[in-house]
């Protein structure tokens, strides 16, 4: 498995491109050693705010999200 690419880092947080299928997939932010999917396929500055909430329930077990499994995507 090729690991994900730098993609940029917008508000302090670093987005991430899925190894396998690039910008037909949803940008990834990585919590805790696992990647996440964000459900923004080309964020901006306005878009992080969820994105900043997200990796809060992440880190705190809360919101039901799910790592990405890469041989599974």
């Amino acid at each position: 498995m090729t690991n994900p690419s730098t993609l940029t880092t917008i508000s302090g947080v670093t987005l991430y491109e899925h190894p396998e299928f690039g910008d037909e997939f949803p940008c990834l932010v990585k919590v805790g050693g696992n990647f996440y999917d964000t459900s923004f396929y080309d964020p901006d500055e306005g878009d992080m705010e969820y994105v900043v909430e997200m990796i809060q329930e992440i880190k705190a077990g809360e919101g039901g999200h799910e790592p990405i499994n890469f041989n599974q995507a």
